[in-house]
């Protein structure tokens, strides 16, 4: 049985990080729910996600560099040819 990724608040969504994740952080932006820091913008790119067309894409997702704090990722495909 492969084990559950604790990001995917449910959806059931699959894939793999394709690269390391880049960061920027948002001034002014919300605050954190659960610590009150500062999120961050994440980004990084996605492979294997069977729900994409060509099964690669790019994962965006606010976070928190204080908590494990994360909200649920968005990810939008790269294009390619569909499975």
């Amino acid at each position: 049985m492969m084990a559950k990724n604790l990001r995917d608040h449910g959806l059931g969504v699959q894939g793999e990080p394709n690269g390391k994740p880049s960061w920027k952080k948002i001034e002014g932006g919300p605050a954190c729910p659960n610590c009150e820091g500062e999120l961050a913008h994440v980004s990084i790119p996605m492979k294997n996600v069977p729900m994409l067309k060509g099964g690669k894409g790019n994962g965006v997702y606010l976070g928190c560099p204080c908590c494990p704090y994360a909200s649920p990722m968005m990810i939008v495909s790269s294009g390619g040819k569909s499975k």
